[in-house]
């Protein structure tokens, strides 16, 4: 053989013969002596596979606390991510807390085991306190949020928790214990990431409260 090539779909093999020389399905004759026969051979098929990644991530948010989830299935030796304010991170699925309302342009770039690199990047418009706080009583704090599977709640004694809701209205089975001083804890084991509603009344009134999970870790 003298020569050895790749194209797109295809390995070639060239040079001369000068005896019967068999690869796999065929057959290449020359005669013998000082006689050679050249030749230019398509040997197999190959399949080249590019490599790709994808910085694909969504995002949830409270007010100007916003939560990123990365959901490529890539294998990534880095994450990057820029929230736009100046301020920026190396973990997979970050919280951050705008400091004012605005438009941003938040973007992810990774860096795959393989060497692949992919950025994505998209506009969110952070609007600060939206009309669901409207807890006419103002006596109820919930922290921290966001949580994993456990928040306090502090609240006057007249006031009661009513449910803890799902973005789709369904209600979620917690725990709830008395901590002392007007403090209780609530446990919601195996929460999905995501925003949940706390509800809660005076006997009078009722109120809600937004609250962010971020999953057992």
């Amino acid at each position: 053989l003298e020569t050895f090539a790749c194209d797109e779909n295809n390995i070639w093999l060239g040079g001369y013969v000068y005896d019967l020389i068999t690869l796999d399905t065929f057959e290449l004759d020359g005669e013998a002596g000082d006689f050679y026969q050249p030749f230019l051979a398509r040997y197999g098929s190959i399949e080249i596979i590019a490599d790709t990644c994808n910085a694909t991530f969504t995002y949830s948010y409270i007010d100007l606390i916003y939560s990123f989830t990365f959901t490529s299935t890539d294998d990534v030796a880095t994450y990057e991510w820029d929230f736009g304010d100046g301020n920026f991170s190396g973990v997979i699925n970050p919280v951050h807390t705008y400091e004012a309302n605005g438009e941003y342009i938040v973007c992810l770039t990774i860096t795959t085991t393989d060497g692949c690199v992919d950025s994505t990047c998209t506009t969110i418009v952070v609007t600060g306190a939206s009309s669901i706080e409207n807890d006419p009583h103002s006596k109820v704090f919930i922290y921290p949020n966001p949580f994993t599977n456990t928040f306090l709640i502090e609240k006057a004694e007249n006031i009661s928790v009513l449910a803890i809701r799902n973005m789709h209205g369904e209600n979620m089975i917690y725990t709830l214990s008395f901590s002392g001083n007007n403090l209780y804890t609530i446990q919601i084991p195996d929460i999905l990431p995501g925003i949940y509603i706390v509800e809660t009344t005076d006997g009078k009134q009722t109120g809600c409260k937004k609250i962010l999970a971020l999953g057992n870790e």
